[in-house]
């Protein structure tokens, strides 16, 4: 988890199983950041500049360890009807040149 100021919180360990995303619990790791709506819970890209720096630096360190993982958002899983994360994450790891992504198009 990743608060608004930036800091990482590990709720569990790599290797222990998260609720994340129906039928891919036993292979992604998750990583949540606190907003991603606004007042009137509609999707929202509310992240603050310190969540950006630490939700990079932290995928960053991910990618470093399982080079070959797919990054991608929760909304971008196949049947998936969630809004979250609330900014596209295909073109942030362009931007960041991280990792490859995988769209709702490729099957697993």
């Amino acid at each position: 988890m990743i608060t608004a100021d930036g800091t990482i919180h590990q709720l569990l360990a790599e290797a222990d199983v998260s609720n994340g995303v129906k039928g891919y619990n036993h292979c992604t790791i998750n990583v949540a950041y606190t907003g991603g709506v606004d007042s009137k819970l509609k999707p929202v890209d509310n992240r603050t500049e310190a969540q950006k720096e630490s939700l990079a630096k932290l995928v960053k360190l991910l990618h470093g360890r399982y080079p070959k993982a797919v990054i991608q958002g929760h909304r971008d899983f196949p049947n998936v009807a969630k809004a979250c994360p609330c900014f596209d994450v295909k073109t942030w790891v362009e931007e960041l040149k991280i990792g490859k992504y995988r769209s709702k198009e490729v099957k697993k």
